[in-house]
C-alpha cells in the first residue's frame, strides 16, 4: 500500500506517526545512534517512508516537546531509549510522566521501547528458546496461567495486576516510586545475569506499571548486539508501513521472529492500539457570513475567526470534519436529510455548528430564508436510528431574541426567563448548545469573533462533558464587567439535565472510519453540494470545502 494516495490519504486524516530517539548525555553509544534509512539533519531527520518522521535528541529537550506539543495530526508516538547505561530507568520515568502530563497525548497510541544486549551465554538459539522465557517465567511468580502468553519464537505477555516481583538489593525507592511492595517472594528465582544488569528489566516494569500512562504500550528487547538496537524500529517501520491500519498488538505478535530477538510487551489496558487510529467522531460546520436578502445585515464579520478557531479545536481534538459556507436552505435541507438517513452507528459522537443569523423561538436564518433549528435541522439528524447510540452535541452561534446582554437594562433582566437546562421532548443523546437563551441578542466582535465559540474551543480541550464546558463558558462570559448582572448566558439544554453528556476522544481503528468519511465526501459530491463552479453570492466557492482531521 506504499504509494501517494495512501501518502496523501494518512495525511489527510492525520494519521501521521512520530517518532523519538534518546540518547543518553552521560553515556553516548557509539555507531548506532542513526539508522542507515534516515536522511540526516542538524537535529531533525525525515525517514523516507509515508507520514512517518523522527528526531533524535537528549531527554530534556524530547521530554519538553512530550509535555508540551499538541501533536496535530499524528496519531501513534514512539520512543525508543537508545542506551545501555544506568540511566535507562530514569530516562522511562522522564518520557512516561512528560507523557502523562500533556493532555493531547492521552487517547493517542504510545509506543516505547528498551533495549538489553544478552550475554553471550544466552545468544544460542536454544538456550534464548528455553532459557530466557524459563527465567522471565519464573520472575512473575504469582502469575496464573492465563498471565502469561508466549508465542513459538518466546514472546512473553506477562498480566501486571497479578506482579509481584522486582529483584531489590540495595534501594527502596527510585525517584521518588516506592519499590518495597514490588519485593520478590522467598521462592523467586535469582537474578541468572542473562544481561549486563538483569534488575533493570524488572525495575522498568515497575516504572511503566506505577505511572500507568493510557494508551501505551511498553516494549523489552534482547539484542544479541548493541549495533543491532536500531533494527528493532526499522522493523516496527517496515511492518506498520505495510500496512498502517492493523493493531499494535497485531504487529507485535505476529512479527516476533526478527533476527531471533525475544520480547517482552506490556500494555497499560487490554483494549486495541493502533498506529494509525482515529476519534470515531464527525463534525459538521455551517457558517453563514453573506446574506443576499437582508442589507441592513449583510456580513456576519468575524464569523470567519469562528470557523478558523473551530477548525483548530477539532484538529486537536481528531474530529473528521467538514465545512458548509452560505449554504442556502434547500441545500442545507438537502444536507440534513442525507446525514439523516446515512448509516453511522459507528460513530461515538456527532457534533454540528450553526452559526448565522437568527431569532427568537429556535429560529435560524440561511442567506435565503428561514428554518426552524429544533424542527428542520436537530429532531431530524437526530431521527436516525443509526444514531440512536451516538452522543450528538448541536451547537447554536445566533440571536435568540432582539434583548442585547450588554445595554439591557435593570427590568430586562429582572424579567429575563431563563431555560431549565431540560427538555422532555429532546431524545436522551442529544444536547443542544446554545450562546444565548431565547429572547438575547448573541455577541459577536467584527475583529476576534464571537467570545462563545472563543470560550467553548479553550474549555472543550478542558472537559469532556458538555454541562461542565457550558458552566465553564459561563464563567468565562460573567467575568466580562458588562455582563456579569446576569445569571448565565451560555445555555445547554438535555432530556436530563442530571446526566452527563460526554464528547469522548477514545481512539478507534482507522478502516472503518476512513470508509464512512470517504463515503461521505463521494455521496455529497453526487447530491451536488461540493461544486467548485457554484456561484455562493460575492464568488465561486465551495460549500464544500474539505474533510479533514
Amino acid at each position: 500500500m506504499r504509494n501517494n494516495s495512501l501518502k496523501e490519504l494518512l495525511d489527510q486524516f492525520g494519521l501521521r506517526i512520530k517518532e523519538y530517539i534518546v540518547n543518553c548525555p552521560k553515556h553516548p553509544l557509539d555507531g548506532d545512534e542513526y539508522s542507515p534509512l534516515f536522511r540526516h539533519g542538524d537535529n531533525y531527520i525525515t525517514i523516507l517512508f509515508l507520514s512517518y518522521s523522527c528526531f533524535v535528541g537528549y531527554p530534556d529537550e524530547i521530554c519538553k516537546e512530550l509535555k508540551q506539543s499538541k501533536y496535530i495530526g499524528y496519531s501513534c508516538i514512539t520512543v525508543l531509549l537508545n542506551t545501555d547505561c544506568d540511566c535507562r530507568s530514569i530516562m522511562l520515568q522522564n518520557v512516561l510522566s512528560a507523557m502523562k502530563l500533556n493532555p493531547h497525548l492521552r487517547h493517542k497510541s504510545k509506543l516505547i521501547l528498551t533495549t538489553y544486549v544478552v550475554q553471550e551465554k544466552y545468544r544460542r538459539m536454544s538456550h534464548r528458546r528455553h532459557d530466557i522465557y524459563t527465567f522471565f517465567k519464573k520472575y512473575f511468580k504469582r502469575l496464573d496461567k492465563n498471565g502469561v502468553k508466549c508465542s513459538r519464537s518466546g514472546l512473553l505477555h506477562p498480566n501486571l495486576e497479578s506482579f509481584d516481583g522486582v529483584e531489590q538489593k540495595d534501594n527502596n525507592e527510585l525517584n521518588g516510586v516506592d519499590l518495597t511492595k514490588y519485593r520478590p517472594k522467598p521462592k523467586s528465582v535469582k537474578i541468572k545475569n542473562a544481561t549486563s544488569n538483569d534488575r533493570h528489566i524488572l525495575r522498568d516494569h515497575v516504572i511503566f506499571h506505577h505511572l500507568n500512562v493510557d494508551n501505551a504500550v511498553l516494549m523489552q528487547c534482547f539484542i544479541n548486539d548493541p549495533l543491532d538496537r536500531m533494527a528493532e524500529t526499522m522493523f516496527l517501520k517496515t511492518q506498520v508501513l505495510d500496512d498502517p491500519m492493523r493493531s499494535m498488538q497485531q504487529v507485535l505478535m505476529e512479527n516476533d521472529q526478527i533476527l531471533g530477538y525475544f520480547r517482552i510487551i506490556q500494555a497499560s489496558t487490554n483494549t486495541d492500539f493502533y498506529f494509525c487510529s482515529i476519534n470515531p467522531a464527525f463534525a459538521i460546520i455551517c457558517n453563514n457570513y453573506y446574506f443576499t436578502n437582508q442589507p441592513e445585515k449583510k456580513w456576519r464579520k468575524g464569523s470567519e475567526q469562528d470557523v478558523k478557531r473551530i477548525i483548530r479545536t477539532l484538529k486537536i481534538e481528531g474530529i473528521s470534519h467538514i465545512i458548509i459556507q452560505d449554504c442556502q436552505r434547500d441545500k442545507l435541507q438537502r444536507i440534513i436529510e442525507y446525514f439523516e438517513k446515512l448509516d453511522c452507528r459507528i460513530l461515538k459522537n456527532f457534533l454540528f455548528f450553526l452559526m448565522t443569523h437568527g431569532q427568537a423561538n429556535n429560529v435560524v436564518e440561511t442567506p435565503d430564508d428561514t428554518l426552524d433549528f429544533r424542527k428542520d435541522i436537530v429532531n431530524r439528524i437526530a431521527a436516525n436510528p443509526s444514531l440512536k447510540d451516538t452522543n450528538i452535541t448541536m451547537v447554536l452561534n445566533a440571536c435568540r431574541g432582539d434583548i442585547d446582554p450588554i445595554y439591557a437594562d435593570y427590568f430586562d433582566m429582572e424579567e429575563f426567563k431563563y431555560s431549565s437546562g431540560q427538555d422532555k421532548d429532546l431524545p436522551p443523546n442529544v444536547a443542544v448548545m446554545n450562546s444565548v437563551p431565547d429572547g438575547m441578542a448573541s455577541l459577536r466582535c467584527e475583529r476576534h469573533g464571537s467570545p462563545y465559540i472563543i470560550s467553548l474551543c479553550k474549555n472543550i480541550h478542558k472537559n469532556s462533558d458538555c454541562r461542565k464546558i457550558t458552566k465553564l463558558n459561563n464563567q468565562d462570559l460573567l467575568k466580562d464587567e458588562m455582563l456579569s448582572d446576569w445569571k448565565e448566558i451560555a445555555e445547554i439544554v438535555l432530556f436530563d439535565k442530571h446526566k452527563e453528556h460526554r464528547i469522548d476522544k477514545e481512539p478507534f481503528k482507522a478502516p472503518p472510519i476512513l470508509d464512512l468519511m470517504l463515503k461521505i465526501v463521494h455521496d455529497l459530491e453526487e447530491l451536488g453540494i461540493f461544486n467548485r463552479n457554484e456561484e455562493s453570492g460575492r464568488q465561486a466557492k465551495p460549500l464544500f470545502y474539505r474533510i479533514r482531521r
